[in-house]
């Protein structure tokens, strides 16, 4: 749209210079005029009818010289010449705002695929944790164990010497 603006405006500069061109050429004015009476004169078997009056007129005149067409064609030369300047520079935006909006659509798929990219990773790292978490859980549950069977291998280690010394008294 803007591209066809200025295409137009190169056309209508073009117009100036060869309207400036225009006071080179000749001026033809034609006039005419007619008239005829309202009147005519009956005698006894024939009428006499004045006469009609035609009058043409045509006149064409040449100017040797207009002080004004050179600045108008100069006028119309430097506009032609700033329009053309101006549709380059419009083709010119148009042509970077379409670049400009094409990376910026590129930049936004891939952080699009980024951020998909970032939530798949932290759903495995989330996992990975919970296992991690599930796994700790299990560690400890194995010590507690372990510490239980101690206990208890004392605490039967000590019912053991108990009954020993128990029955040493009673003897």
């Amino acid at each position: 749209e803007d591209i066809l603006g200025a295409g137009i405006d190169i056309d209508k500069s073009a117009l100036i210079s060869k309207k400036a061109l225009s006071l080179l050429s000749p001026n033809i004015s034609v006039s005419g005029d007619y008239s005829r009476p309202k009147n005519t004169i009956l005698f006894d078997s024939s009428a006499v009818i004045p006469g009609e009056k035609w009058t043409e007129t045509v006149t064409v005149t040449q100017q040797l010289y207009n002080p004004r067409l050179l600045p108008a064609y100069r006028l119309g030369r430097h506009s032609m010449d700033a329009s053309k300047e101006n549709y380059m520079l419009t083709v010119r935006d148009v042509l970077f705002e379409v670049a400009r909006v094409y990376y910026s659509v590129l930049k936004n798929e891939e952080s699009t695929t980024v951020a998909r990219d970032s939530i798949v990773l932290a759903q495995e790292e989330l996992k990975r944790r919970q296992e991690l978490k599930n796994t700790e859980h299990i560690a400890i549950l194995i010590k507690e164990i372990t510490a239980l069977k101690k206990i208890t291998e004392k605490n039967a280690e000590i019912a053991e010497k108990s009954s020993q010394a128990a029955d040493r008294l009673g003897k």
